[in-house]
């Protein structure tokens, strides 16, 4: 747990400066929440949330605007954590980190569409974007079954899925599975 904290650098969503109330709080509830995911047979969804084209919007609306979009989207991000079951955390300059889990992993995608298109909702004008007039994210996941697992290749692996988002053309959602994992899915959807 320490270093799931450690390498992700927990920050306030709605804030720019580190806030204790996402760290505690999610520290409090990971290991509860680890053990029922254990016990349900559940899947972990690890993900990384990039906002699209940021260095452009602050280059262009200058750093107060792009301060106050971070806010606006870790705000977003906190109100819809307390309707869906998820844990969501501002990891430095314009990358969050959103963890949840879910007991069929063919639901993942619906889980990020929704997270995905609650920015897209915001109507944060960008004008320098080249996929939206409107602040848009790349989302990458990474989806394991929940038991042990080492957080530098989980962190890695969702950021590997983000970079792929980016690649494929932004305001997109990657998704990754162990090849085990996908093969399951496979025969199971067959």
């Amino acid at each position: 747990m320490k270093d799931l904290l450690n390498k992700w650098r927990f920050f306030g969503l709605e804030e720019n400066e580190y806030k204790k109330s996402l760290k505690s709080i999610f520290a409090k509830n990971f290991e509860k929440t680890i053990s029922s995911c254990r016990q349900d047979d559940k899947f972990l969804c690890v993900s990384i949330l990039d906002i699209d084209f940021f260095k452009e919007y602050n280059d262009y609306y200058g750093h107060p605007q792009g301060d106050e979009c971070l806010r606006s989207v870790g705000k977003a991000l906190n109100d819809l954590q307390r309707k869906m079951n998820f844990y969501a955390s501002r990891i430095g300059g314009e990358e969050f980190a959103i963890i949840w889990f879910e007991k069929d992993p063919s639901n993942v995608y619906n889980t990020a569409s929704v997270i995905r298109d609650m920015i897209c909702r915001l109507h944060i004008p960008h004008e320098k974007s080249k996929v939206s007039s409107y602040v848009t994210v790349s989302i990458g996941v990474y989806v394991v079954r929940c038991g042990s697992y080492d957080v530098d290749s989980l962190y890695n692996l969702a950021d590997k899925a983000l970079y792929t988002a980016k690649k494929r053309g932004r305001n997109r959602i990657v998704i990754n599975f162990p090849d085990k994992l996908l093969k399951e899915l496979v025969k199971k959807m067959a």
